[in-house]
């Protein structure tokens, strides 16, 4: 694993908490809570240290179908 993974993660968790996300748990993955305009609950769980330099590029992308947000910009 690259040492930067998990550095890159925690800037996500960051920036979506500044986007309106609320961290509900964190201790071997971040687990992220969004309540969407009909009132449903999402969650999104990301790995504190992901194992595959793909994984944070894919849970971005992820991220931005949920939240309608580019999160590219805020990390």
């Amino acid at each position: 694993m690259h040492r930067g993974h998990s550095k890159e993660a925690g800037r996500v968790v960051k920036a979506m908490t500044r986007l309106g996300w609320s961290l509900l748990r964190h201790k071997k993955h971040y687990v992220l809570g969004l309540e969407d305009a009909e009132g449903r609950q999402l969650r999104f769980v990301l790995a504190k240290s992901p194992s595959d330099w793909r994984s944070l590029r894919n849970s971005l992308a992820i991220l931005r179908k949920l939240a309608g947000q580019d999160l590219r910009d805020a990390v």
